[in-house]
C-alpha cells in the first residue's frame, strides 16, 4: 500500500483505495470529493497499471539472465563462507575457485586440490588477483 494524500490508502498496484475498487466509485479519503470516477475509467486505469507493472517485472527478469550468461568459463571467483559468523577470525570469502559450467543460476566452481562446489550465481564474486 502506498499512501497519497496525507491520511489516504491507495493500493500501489491499482492506484485505487481498496473501497473504489469494490464498489466502483470515488472514495473521498483518496480521490479529490469533487471528482468522480466511473466504474469503466477505475477498470482501465487498473488495467494499465497491472500491464505496467508486468513489464517491469519482465525487464528485470530479462536483466538477470544476461547477467547470468555473462560469466566465463575458467574464470576465478570468490565463494561467500556459508559458515561464517560475525567474528574477525573466520574469512568472509573463500577461494579463489575456477569456474567449471555454468546452468541458469546454478554454477559449479573447482578449487586448487579439485574439489568441486555446487552454489547459486549470487554467492560468487570475481577475482582480481589483488586482494
Amino acid at each position: 500500500m502506498v499512501l497519497r494524500n496525507h491520511n489516504a490508502r491507495v493500493h500501489s498496484t491499482t492506484g485505487f483505495a481498496p473501497a473504489a475498487v469494490r464498489f466502483g466509485c470515488s472514495d473521498s479519503l483518496s480521490d479529490k470529493p469533487s471528482r468522480y470516477v466511473s466504474q469503466a475509467e477505475m477498470l482501465q486505469s487498473i488495467k494499465l497499471n497491472i500491464h505496467q507493472a508486468k513489464i517491469k517485472q519482465l525487464q528485470r527478469e530479462s536483466h538477470k539472465h544476461r547477467e547470468t550468461k555473462s560469466l566465463v568459463i575458467g574464470n576465478r571467483f570468490w565463494f561467500r563462507n556459508p559458515d561464517r559468523k560475525k567474528s574477525a577470525l573466520e574469512p568472509i570469502n573463500l577461494g579463489p575457485y575456477t569456474l567449471i559450467s555454468q546452468d541458469e543460476g546454478k554454477v559449479i566452481i573447482e578449487d586448487v586440490r579439485g574439489k568441486q562446489r555446487v552454489c547459486h550465481i549470487s554467492e560468487i564474486y570475481p577475482f582480481r588477483g589483488d586482494e
